[in-house]
């Protein structure tokens, strides 16, 4: 739970420092005319990769059939918020879309909360892909250990 709030709170400080500068300008300007469909699908993936992973580690939870839909709706909802609400204040700051590459979001921090806010925002980057890094072990562990409870493994 610590680890959300310390990867999360730059997000909420970001979005609540930049509400002052919300505006809609950016709706105005001029957009993409086209859409990279192979990168657009892989980023939707990778955003929502952590959902496939729900059902391997199902054992570990109790009662997962009464506790994974609301976990699941919950998960649905925040992911709207921490990607949504910080990347409307970060198009009202920077809309220019061609600026928007990897790393945006550090940029969008700098101009909204400063160097402080800039840093915050890296530590949380680290933190975010070290949660990763531990999700990702304890899912491929207990595929694992299931593949060996059935004597799949050579």
């Amino acid at each position: 739970m610590a680890l959300l709030v310390v990867v999360l709170s730059p997000f909420v400080a970001m979005t609540f420092w930049g509400l002052p500068r919300l505006n809609f300008d950016w709706t105005q300007g001029q957009t993409p005319t086209e859409i990279d469909w192979g990168k657009f699908i892989t980023l939707l993936l990778w955003n929502c990769s952590g959902f496939d992973g729900a059902g391997s580690i199902a054992s570990e939870v109790e009662n997962p059939a009464s506790s994974y839909p609301p976990a699941l709706t919950t998960s649905v909802v925040l992911i709207f918020a921490v990607y949504g609400l910080p990347t409307i204040i970060g198009v009202s700051v920077l809309p220019n879309y061609t600026q928007w590459k990897p790393g945006a979001y550090m940029t969008v921090a700098k101009l909204i909360g400063g160097h402080t806010l800039q840093v915050w925002m890296g530590i949380s980057e680290v933190l975010s892909t070290v949660g990763l890094l531990l999700t990702r072990i304890c899912i491929n562990s207990r595929v694992i250990y299931g593949t060996a409870l059935v004597e799949q493994v050579l």
